[in-house]
């Protein structure tokens, strides 16, 4: 199974609210594709932190897509069921655990996600390699722990076909270790710096994407 867990890179997904939903035009759904989400820890964490900092107006609109290339076929039972066992979610702070899990009656071992934030993920099996995205329109991409695995031209391409997947001037989101393409200034505008955050520039000459 992917390392992962719950609460990881907090610190980077803390500039969603401010520097992504806050610059993303008034729509009804604000849809975010988490490429390489791995057992969905990552997925839920996001939900939490934005369930805590959104207004409930704002929240209703996020919707996200979850896929990972999930060589063992577990993570899409864990994540559509939501559930977690007790060394899964230790990193999980006590008043976050008390207000979004509950124990399983059966199986105490066993914390399982409250349903307002499992119905917002749609899960799907898929290769990054394969260069076909899962969808369009996104407006946030996420994909932490993934690129560095890829060789340069492999990680070109992945975040080529990100680009065409979201629509103009939205965002893409890379773990703060992750070394950018430099062949990709040109279709990607750095936020911050130090910190992995682009935004989309959608005037790139299409040959080139």
């Amino acid at each position: 199974m992917a390392f992962t867990f719950f609460f990881r890179d907090l610190d980077a997904i803390e500039l969603i609210p401010d520097y992504v939903l806050s610059n993303i035009p008034e729509k009804k759904t604000i849809k975010i594709w988490d490429a390489g989400c791995a057992n969905g820890s990552e997925i839920y964490t996001i939900l939490i932190y934005l369930k805590e900092t959104l207004s409930e107006e704002q929240f209703k609109k996020i919707k996200i897509v979850a896929s990972d290339i999930d060589n063992s076929n577990i993570f899409k039972k864990i994540i559509e069921e939501g559930t977690y066992k007790k060394n899964q979610i230790s990193s999980v702070p006590p008043d976050i655990l008390k207000k979004y899990f509950v124990q399983d009656i059966e199986n105490p071992d066993i914390y399982i996600i409250s349903e307002n934030l499992r119905e917002k993920v749609y899960y799907q099996k898929h290769d990054l390699l394969s260069l076909n995205a899962i969808g369009h329109d996104f407006d946030l991409i996420i994909c932490k722990h993934v690129l560095q695995h890829f060789n340069n031209k492999e990680q070109v391409d992945v975040i080529k076909m990100f680009y065409k997947s979201l629509t103009d001037e939205s965002f893409l989101l890379c773990e703060s270790s992750q070394e950018f393409p430099e062949y990709l200034n040109s279709h990607f505008t750095r936020i911050l710096p130090e910190r992995n955050l682009y935004r989309k520039i959608f005037s790139v000459n299409k040959k080139r994407v």
